[in-house]
């Protein structure tokens, strides 16, 4: 074989293993694109399922907190609610007032039944007489009172008359 010949023989054997080995590293390539780019899926689906997982925890964070606020809410209205009594505000008429000894330099008021149910407390302010029937209304629901035979002195112990101001 002539050494021209040979030489081009060569020349086109190692251009062909090149090739070969261009195309086994192109399938180790391949592979390995393949790989990383399950494993950056793998990594998205942890990320979601940790963001879920904190998004959950926040959420149970704050209805904790919500919760914890509603129970010391309801601890000081128990604290607040045995100040008061219930009692005949008229004939058939019921709401709650402060109790004698509960008053602590406060001025002796009624307080709105419906209100009181609810874990609030409406005072009970005089708004008109008609008559000899005063009635009050409640400034949180704004529900009615009239009180037509409440006495003289639990008049001037409970301050009913209307404000000069």
């Amino acid at each position: 074989m002539p050494a021209a010949e040979f030489s081009a023989l060569f020349t086109s054997l190692n251009t062909l293993r090149i090739m070969v080995s261009a195309a086994k590293d192109m399938s180790d390539n391949h592979k390995i694109v393949t790989a990383v780019t399950d494993i950056q899926n793998q990594l998205m689906q942890a990320q979601g399922g940790m963001l879920a997982g904190l998004e959950k925890q926040q959420a149970q964070a704050s209805r904790i907190s919500e919760l914890e606020a509603e129970i010391k809410t309801l601890k000081n209205w128990e604290a607040e609610a045995q100040r008061y009594e219930l009692a005949a505000f008229a004939t058939d008429v019921f709401a709650y007032r402060l109790k004698e000894s509960m008053r602590n330099g406060e001025p002796a008021h009624w307080i709105c039944s419906k209100c009181y149910q609810k874990s609030e407390k409406g005072f009970l302010n005089y708004e008109s007489e008609t008559h000899g029937r005063k009635t009050f209304k409640c400034v949180a629901c704004n529900a009615k009172y009239d009180n037509d035979d409440i006495d003289d002195d639990e008049q001037r112990s409970m301050d009913f008359s209307p404000s000069p101001f």
